[in-house]
């Protein structure tokens, strides 16, 4: 789990849940619960059989492609779904329902109730419901690996401070509207460094400057944070040379209580080894109104006001 959330750090939001539908899919393949075949199918669907081209019982939504997929998945994978077009044509009333239903996951009509949670729900809603399959695919991945994997907890530096080293750099990977540096000086705070904490805008002509405040700081141990590092692309072949030359300086040259934070948004300009080398965190406004609510109760939260507040909470 500890390695999950590691990942989690450095990767955008679009991105967090496929990673963990990727490592339940693994365990769950390399396990034999699922089949390779039926992860495939997942994935891209199925050779259609020529049998397939009958018309279609009259389901919303139901054309043809669907109706091809339909058999396709009867013929590849006869268990369970050797009955399926029988059961759309007789129970034309039972899959409209379950089809058209716009609420959460629903259990398929009999005979196949139950594989209602399994992978095989996953099958028939990729032919079905696509729109509704990466919400089943979360679902399944929280059944069976747990909450953890499903839901990523918010960013927290305390949790990501002991992971670092005074040779390690901080990259926190921007998005737009995203901006670390209160959440950055809220925890120097809290660290009792942020008398300690240096920081300095990267633009044209900042790099010398960044550069002494690097080397004053790894001498006296201060925090210097160098921000928006995607402004300065002339820059990113020094910065490399300055974050090599702390990975390979004896112990006595860099100070233990040092830590280097660089701020950037994606760029091709950021040096590939200076990423590899860093703890990263991914920072980005927050999408919609779930995120809003949960960013700004873990703000007030850890507001030093509300946790030393004396009336009842």
């Amino acid at each position: 789990e500890h390695t999950f959330q590691t990942v989690c750090r450095g990767l955008f939001e679009e991105h967090k849940s496929l990673f963990s539908i990727l490592v339940c899919l693994a365990v769950e393949r390399a396990a034999g619960t699922v089949l390779e075949s039926e992860w495939n199918f997942v994935l891209r669907g199925a050779r259609v059989p020529s049998l397939s081209l009958i018309e279609p019982p009259a389901i919303p939504g139901l054309g043809m492609q669907q109706w091809s997929l339909c058999a396709a998945l009867q013929h590849h994978h006869p268990q369970p779904f050797a009955a399926l077009q029988q059961s759309m044509n007789t129970n034309v009333a039972m899959w409209s329902k379950w089809v058209m239903a716009p609420g959460p996951l629903q259990c398929p009509p009999e005979p196949f109730a139950e594989i209602g949670g399994t992978f095989h729900e996953l099958m028939l809603l990729k032919v079905l419901r696509d729109d509704k399959l990466l919400l089943a695919l979360n679902a399944f991945v929280a059944r069976r690996m747990g909450r953890a994997l499903a839901e990523v907890e918010v960013v927290q530096l305390k949790h990501v401070f002991p992971d670092t080293s005074n040779v390690t750099p901080i990259v926190f990977l921007l998005s737009s509207g995203s901006d670390p540096g209160a959440m950055l000086y809220k925890f120097a705070q809290d660290m009792q460094c942020a008398d300690r904490l240096l920081t300095i805008s990267l633009g044209q002509g900042q790099g010398p400057v960044a550069q002494r405040l690097v080397e004053k700081g790894s001498r006296k141990g201060e925090w210097v944070c160098l921000m928006n590092c995607h402004l300065a692309a002339s820059w990113m072949g020094a910065l490399e040379v300055i974050v090599n030359g702390l990975a390979t300086a004896p112990p006595d040259r860099v100070h233990n209580n040092f830590r280097l934070w660089l701020t950037s948004k994606p760029s091709q300009d950021f040096p590939v080894s200076v990423l590899q080398a860093s703890q990263k965190i991914t920072n980005e406004a927050p999408k919609g109104i779930r995120a809003n609510l949960i960013g700004s109760l873990h703000q007030l939260v850890m507001e030093q006001g509300w946790e030393s507040s004396s009336r009842p909470r």
